[in-house]
């Protein structure tokens, strides 16, 4: 298995960033990426559920989130709304693929 990689996060959760997720999925490769605002994309191997986390905006918080980050498959994200379309599409990817890997 190859090493994983750390981008900076953008602004948004383009086209480009899930393509590129999604190869790295196919290949059985490790991903830690972050995401915009605030999260990070985490999947260490094709297993069949994907835990996912949104932290609301109001929440300064820092604990909830610690519940997914102990699986290998995880998404943890902001609520914030103007990233809801993409995350969504981001996790509809993820999910697409992990049911065709595993």
């Amino acid at each position: 298995m190859k090493t994983f990689d750390i981008v900076r996060p953008s602004e948004t959760i383009t086209d480009a960033f899930i393509e590129n997720l999604c190869k790295k999925i196919e290949n059985n490769e490790r991903v830690r990426r972050s995401l915009p605002v605030w999260g990070r994309v985490h999947i260490d191997r094709s297993l069949p559920f994907l835990c996912v986390y949104r932290r609301p905006s109001n929440s300064e918080s820092v604990g909830p989130e610690r519940l997914v980050m102990g699986e290998a498959l995880y998404v943890i994200a902001s609520e914030n709304r103007s990233l809801q379309k993409e995350l969504g599409l981001l996790v509809q990817a993820i999910v697409k693929i992990q049911a065709i890997n595993y």
